[in-house]
Formats: structure tokens, sequence, C-alpha cells
């Protein structure tokens, strides 16, 4: 679509783009009778190509979630029934005459909004958030064959503006664990951070059509509010500052079996770490924890899928798995009465997802997914929050592209 602006004969190819998914089913977790809930998904999308050397990528999406997702922790990390995000971006994308590189500054918004209990009102939370990020990425082409080399910098803001002092409201902090000491305070929580990263994208020599993928990223985020807690309980005059380290690499290869039948294989690895200046006082037992916000995780990811039928409208049935392994080296374990140990805390967690997309139309597709997590720890002590526990999730819907 061709969009005259004004009087002039500048003009700009529109090309948008949307989906939307509404899914709704039943969730479980450790057993607890299922509950009735269900997910929708609204993505907005339109490029605006002025000339060969300008464009514009806009972007809007929209998520309900109700119930609580697989993909995120769901022990310490879900302290939540219900959560809604927004998220706007607007990226020009650059490429110079003759030239491979491609220069792409952007600006993305989101909020997040969540609910700890179902009547709880929206946009009242304590923990809801306010994210702004501004980047700036270079992207080269290599030749015909897709290959894509990118290297760029993020700068976000990250803001909680209903966050109060938990002393006066709360036995417990944003963990779910007895009142810490530096999450006191209304702005705690808010953080300025500073990422790089880089990334590589295509095709390898293994049979059919293969891909590569892989990114590194560093990021330095500081939390100017949260005073670092002393060996004795006090707070010292510096501030919490966090780096966090990220590499994943996958490939995934599609081969044809025969006619309207393609296997599609795939394997994925990540690595991500967390050192942190932030310390821990349990005053109820007088034990000082060092580094306690200190983590290793790594995670390996295989897939298999096939398509069945026409290519532009197949059937697609794919089984995932996820492992993942999470090390808090200087977080000990503690007795299912809460007494400490010198073990440190460690968690396994096991994924499993079969999913099934099935075209209704040339826009409408039926969606089915079944997905099941296992996680055990060596932490006995649970009295706040779970890490050892099972959750499965069976949901069914619709997905409309237009």
């Amino acid at each position: 679509m061709t969009v005259f602006i004004g009087p002039s004969a500048f003009a700009a190819d529109w090309q948008p783009v949307a989906s939307l998914r509404l899914l709704g089913g039943q969730y479980a977790f450790r057993g607890a009778p299922a509950g009735v809930s269900g997910n929708a998904e609204l993505r907005l999308a339109v490029a605006a190509v002025f000339s060969p050397e300008w464009s514009l990528l806009a972007s809007l999406d929209a998520a309900y979630e109700g119930t609580k997702p697989l993909s995120h922790p769901v022990g310490p990390g879900s302290l939540f029934q219900q959560r809604m995000t927004y998220v706007a971006g607007l990226k020009p994308v650059f490429s110079p005459k003759k030239s491979l590189w491609r220069f792409k500054p952007s600006l993305r918004y989101r909020m997040e909004f969540l609910r700890e209990t179902r009547d709880e009102r929206w946009n009242r939370g304590l923990f809801d958030s306010q994210t702004a990020i501004l980047g700036m990425e270079a992207e080269r082409v290599y030749g015909e064959d897709g290959a894509r080399w990118r290297i760029g910098v993020d700068y976000a803001f990250i803001r909680f503006p209903r966050y109060l002092s938990l002393e006066s409201q709360s036995l417990f902090d944003f963990n779910g664990a007895p009142l810490a000491r530096e999450l006191v305070g209304d702005k705690v929580l808010d953080s300025v951070s500073q990422t790089l990263y880089t990334a590589f994208s295509g095709p390898v020599p293994l049979p059919g059509d293969s891909r590569f993928d892989a990114s590194v990223s560093f990021e330095r985020r500081r939390f100017g509010s949260q005073p670092v807690v002393g060996s004795n309980g006090s707070l010292k005059g510096q501030s919490r500052i966090d780096l966090v380290t990220r590499a994943m690499g996958r490939v995934t290869s599609g081969r044809e079996l025969r006619r309207e039948l393609t296997l599609i294989l795939g394997l994925g690895f990540s690595v991500m770490t967390t050192v942190s200046n932030q310390n821990r006082y349990d005053a109820g037992q007088g034990v000082f924890l060092p580094r306690f916000y200190n983590v290793f995780e790594w995670g390996i990811s295989p897939t298999v899928g096939v398509e069945l039928g026409d290519d532009r409208r197949p059937v697609v049935i794919s089984l995932a798995t996820q492992w993942t392994e999470r090390a808090w080296g200087h977080r000990r374990t503690q007795t299912a009465s809460g007494r400490y140990t010198d073990n440190s805390v460690s968690q396994r967690v096991l994924g499993v997802s079969l999913k099934l997309n099935y075209p209704l139309g040339t826009r409408l597709r039926f969606i089915g997914e079944i997905e099941t997590t296992s996680a055990t720890s060596n932490q006995e002590f649970e009295q706040f929050y779970r890490q050892n526990y099972g959750a499965l999730s069976v949901l069914t819907g619709i997905g409309l592209d237009f």
C-alpha cells in the first residue's frame, strides 16, 4: 500500500502485518485442583519504506496471561496470578548505498501490570513496572545466503512507580522471604542498565536447510537507591550493581522426507551468570549471606517437529524439551525448619511442551498446547515459596494472521 503525504511527491510504501492469539484452558500447580483461565496476545507491526536507503519499523504488542507462564520460574519468581504487558517500539533503518551495513537506532517502551490476587485492581500492583530502552544497532549482511552479523548497545531505565517500603506493609520481601533490608524503600527496585551485545545468524553445512543462531551480551545494572547490606546487617553507602553475562546458540535443520512432509530438528544451548555486590542478612538467625544474588545457569533445549501438507499453510506438530540447572554459589540451603546448612542452593528444571498448529483457512488456525514443568532443589525450606514443584498447562484456541 502506497500512501502520499502532503502535496509533495514524497511517498512511503506501508507494509502492515498483525496477528492475534486467543487461548483458554486449565492450569495446575503442585497437584492443586486445576483452574480455568486463558491467555491472549495481539501483535501489530508496520514497515514504511521511504527510499532504498531509509525505512521505518513500528510495532505494538499487547499480552494477557491468566495462567502462570511455564517459561518463567514458577517458584521464587511466581508471586502473581495474572499479568498484562504492553510493548511499543520504533526503529528507523538506514542502509547506505554500496554498503553491506545497516544502522538501526531504536526506542522501546514496556509496561507490565501484575496482580498478586484475582480480586486486586489492575494498575495498582506493588510490582507494576515501566521500562524505556534506547538502542543502537549495526547489522552487516554477507552475500545472498542470509548470513548476518549484528552488534549493538542498549541503555535501559526500569522503574516501579507504585513500589513502597515493605517495612510497614508486609512481613515478606519481593521474593516471598522474610523482610530483606536491601528492599526497604520506595525506589530500591528501580535501575539503570547498559547492555552490549553481538549476534550472528547464517547457514551451516548440515543436511537439509540448516541455520545457526548465536548471541552474547554483557549487562551492567545499577540499583541507585538500593544500598549494599553489611556483615552486621547495617547498610553501606554504596549501591547495588549486578553484572549479567548471557550466551546462547541454536542450530535448526529442516529436511524434506517426502512430498508434503518435512522433518524439523533443533538444538539450543544457553549460559547465564550474574555477579552482584549485594548481600543478605537474616536478622532472625543472625546469619550473614554474602553475594546473595550471584547465580549461574545453563540450559539445553532439543526440539523435533514435522510439517504436513501445503508448505504455504502446513500442519505443524512440535515437541520441545528444556533442561535448566541453576546454582546460587553463595546462597546457603535451609532445612525444613529453616536452619542453615553449609551447602549452596541449586535447582534443576525440566520442561516439556507439545504444540499443534492446524490451519482452518487462509488466515485462521487452530492452536493446541500442552506444557509440563518439574523442578527439584536441595532447598528444603519452603515456607514462603516453592523451589520443588510440578506444573501442568493445557490450552486450546485460535490464531489469526492479517
